[in-house]
C-alpha cells in the first residue's frame, strides 16, 4: 500500500512523484517499463513523516539510500505542508459530512439489524438451497430507510466532495511546481 509521498528515483537520477499516493501512476505517467524484473531501471520510495523506506523487494546496484536520503528529504519538506493544508480541509469537511450522516445511518443501522437477524436466521438451514426468497425479504425491510439514509447523506456528501475538490486542486497546483512532478 503506497502511502504520502511515494516517489519513483530512475537510474539516469530523476526523482519522480505525482500528487496520487501511487508508484504505479507515476511509473505510467513517466512511461517507465515495469514489466522486466531484471531492467531495474526505477526505485519505488515511500517517504512518511518518520521513515524512508525503499519498496522493492531487490534493490539495483546502482542505488543506495544514503546518496539519495537528501534529495528525498527536500522534496518531502516542499510538498508536506501543502499535503497537510489538503488534509486538514478535507478533515474539517469530513467531520461535517459524518456529523451530518451519523442520525440517518444511526436509523438505518436500528432497522436494517432486525432484518439481517431475520435474514440469517431464515436463510442459514436453507443457505445450501438457495439465499433469494430471505435475501429478497431483507432488501424489502431495508430499501425505505436506505433511500432515507441517502437522501439525507447526499447534500452532506455533495458539500465535501466539493470542498476537497477545491482543496485538490489547491494542493495539485503547489506540488505541479517542483521539479520531479510527473504529469497526467
Amino acid at each position: 500500500m503506497c502511502q504520502f509521498l511515494s516517489i519513483v528515483i530512475t537510474r539516469d537520477r530523476r526523482l519522480l512523484f505525482t500528487e496520487e499516493d501511487s508508484h504505479e501512476t507515476i511509473i505510467k505517467r513517466a512511461g517507465l517499463r515495469d514489466d522486466n524484473p531484471y531492467l531495474l531501471f526505477f526505485v519505488r520510495i515511500e517517504r512518511t513523516e518518520s521513515y524512508t523506506k525503499v519498496d522493492e523487494t531487490s534493490i539495483p546496484g546502482w542505488f543506495t539510500l544514503a546518496d539519495w536520503q537528501e534529495r528525498i528529504d527536500e522534496l518531502y519538506a516542499r510538498i508536506a505542508p501543502a499535503r497537510k493544508r489538503y488534509e486538514e480541509t478535507c478533515a474539517s469537511a469530513r467531520k461535517v459530512y459524518s456529523k451530518t450522516c451519523a442520525p440517518a445511518w444511526k436509523i438505518y443501522s436500528e432497522t436494517s439489524a432486525p432484518a439481517w437477524k431475520i435474514y440469517s436466521e431464515t436463510s442459514a438451514p436453507a443457505w445450501k438451497v438457495y439465499d433469494a426468497p430471505a435475501w429478497k425479504v431483507y432488501e424489502e425491510t431495508c430499501a425505505s430507510t436506505l433511500k432515507r439514509y441517502d437522501e439525507t447523506r447526499a447534500p452532506a456528501q455533495k458539500r465535501y466532495v466539493e470542498t476537497r475538490a477545491s482543496a485538490w486542486k489547491l494542493y495539485v497546483s503547489h506540488i505541479r511546481t517542483i521539479t520531479g512532478y510527473v504529469e497526467k
